[in-house]
């Protein structure tokens, strides 16, 4: 498996591409406003890509949808008749995009008919089902501490763990839970200061403190979601950058 940082920065940083990852160039994690620009970056093949999750309805998770969509939309329908781009997205998310895609173009745009064509929107929810499919691979769900619904997950593939992706939350007893599965690479905000007022984001010194003890002695932690780039002095923490590529 191969996943590559397309972005690393939070919804407020200091010119950082927004946080998301794809990986085997076909599943693509978050939507945020600068996707096509990360997306076009790394010369990924944007027709080619089967899926897409999307953690909670924020607009740096969201607001790229719209430009993504007219993209293929303009690329011509034939290459979506077969099969249709399958979209994961908490509850209310289908309802949410198709509002955005009509406010970006306008009502009655071709473009928002074609995304309610050609998008299969799978709402994602632990009280209808645990576990979600992408491709190969098993994603099991875990809600994150953020103000809206916020799904992590655990991907597998026949039971084995690959690796753990938080998206946003604070430090909780579910960030903890999640820990405990003992992924060797672990994808997690790391958006938060020691000085907070009021703590929304995981911080390097609240993962060192409660985290490290909690996972694979060998695991690695991949900052994302910051405010500026960052390097750790922790031989377990690294810091996700644009085009980093993460072999698993």
């Amino acid at each position: 498996m191969n996943m590559k940082i397309l972005g690393n920065g939070g919804a407020l940083n200091d010119g950082l591409p927004y946080n998301s990852f794809i990986i085997n160039e076909k599943i693509l994690i978050e939507m945020p406003p600068d996707v096509m620009l990360s997306l076009l970056r790394e010369n990924i093949d944007i027709p080619a890509i089967e899926q897409i999750y999307i953690s909670h309805l924020h607009g740096d998770h969201t607001f790229g949808f719209p430009f993504f969509a007219l993209r293929l939309f303009k690329l011509g329908t034939e290459i979506r008749q077969k099969k249709k781009l399958k979209l994961y997205i908490p509850r209310h998310g289908k309802d949410y995009l198709i509002d955005l895609t009509e406010k970006a173009m306008s009502v009655g745009s071709p473009c928002v008919d074609w995304v309610v064509k050609n998008i299969d929107f799978k709402e994602i929810s632990l009280s209808q089902a645990p576990e979600i499919e992408l491709m190969d691979y098993t994603a099991e769900l875990f809600k994150m501490d953020h103000p809206l619904e916020t799904y992590g997950f655990v991907l597998k593939k026949n039971s084995k763990i690959l690796f753990t992706y938080t998206s946003d939350t604070k430090w909780s007893h579910n960030i903890e839970f999640i820990l405990k599965e003992k992924s060797k690479i672990i994808l997690i905000d790391l958006n938060g200061e020691p000085g907070d007022p009021s703590p929304v984001h995981v911080s390097e010194q609240e993962l060192i403190q409660n985290g490290i003890k909690l996972v694979h002695p060998k695991a690695v932690f991949y900052g994302t979601h910051l405010r500026r780039f960052k390097k750790s002095g922790h031989p377990m923490i690294r810091y996700a950058e644009p085009g980093m590529e993460i072999e698993i």
